[in-house]
């Protein structure tokens, strides 16, 4: 079998690998193939945009403000 057949990252295994691609948590061949897959599918790097914004509002979210006491 081709080694690059080998390496190649699949729509479902993007979905699969996508959180620890973002942290950084796969071995480097791994990173790269999730990489070229979402260059080479734009549905997959929709995706990888759509998570990195949800992540980008979710940390520039301000702290929650302290709930009210009730009046007494």
């Amino acid at each position: 079998m081709n080694i690059e057949k080998q390496n190649t990252v699949n729509c479902s295994q993007f979905e699969e690998f996508l959180t620890d691609y973002l942290d950084k948590a796969l071995d480097a061949t791994l990173q790269r193939s999730v990489a070229e897959h979402a260059l080479a599918c734009p549905l997959c790097h929709s995706l990888l945009n759509d998570v990195k914004d949800s992540i980008a509002a979710c940390h520039s979210l301000s702290e929650a403000l302290p709930a009210l006491t009730p009046l007494e």
